[in-house]
């Protein structure tokens, strides 16, 4: 999944008519305004999805990728990509008699699976949450759950975009102040 924030060629020349005389000065400002609303946009994300489920921001931060626009692409993409996140990354705890607790989203209450424990991956790669898949000691299974793509498509996709679009009016006409006031 991936946004773009991006200019159509009516906002692209009246840029250049303000700058007709500064080698580059158009794509110049272009690109940062746009660099920034993506960086700024990445940010919103992240808080975003952080206010519906149970991560860390570092976790969150992996799975955003911000392609940067340049003189030639006045383009910035923010993908967001991942798998489904095992159980224990959402903070999973061992409770005091048997299974293990979880809050995977913020808003819902803490849940209790009593035939769930904790123990260390086969590949030795951390610990996981597991579940029996029958009677027998083996075989168990990892439990997972929501990737953060899923996460942000279901919850609050439009709301990043309207704040883009605002930001990056208000970013472009500070570029365009800034690069202004170097001018001679």
């Amino acid at each position: 999944m991936a946004n773009a924030i991006e200019f159509d060629d009516e906002a692209i020349r009246n840029v250049e008519a303000i700058f007709k005389n500064v080698k580059n000065g158009a794509k110049k400002v272009i690109a940062r305004a746009v660099n920034k609303t993506g960086a700024k946009a990445k940010t919103e994300t992240s808080v975003e999805i952080r206010k519906v489920v149970n991560l860390k921001a570092k976790r969150v931060g992996e799975a955003l990728k911000l392609k940067r626009a340049t003189f030639r692409n006045l383009t910035a993409v923010l993908t967001i990509s991942g798998k489904p996140i095992p159980l224990i990354e959402f903070g999973a705890r061992k409770t005091k008699r048997n299974g293990v607790s979880i809050r995977v989203r913020k808003l819902k209450p803490i849940e209790k699976h009593r035939t769930s424990f904790i123990a260390t991956r086969r590949s030795g790669s951390g610990e996981g949450v597991f579940i029996r898949k029958g009677p027998a000691r083996l075989p168990i299974d990892e439990k997972i759950g929501p990737s953060i793509p899923a996460v942000f498509q279901f919850n609050n996709e439009s709301t990043v975009s309207i704040n883009a679009a605002e930001n990056l009016v208000k970013n472009l006409d500070s570029e365009i102040k800034f690069l202004l006031s170097k001018q001679p």
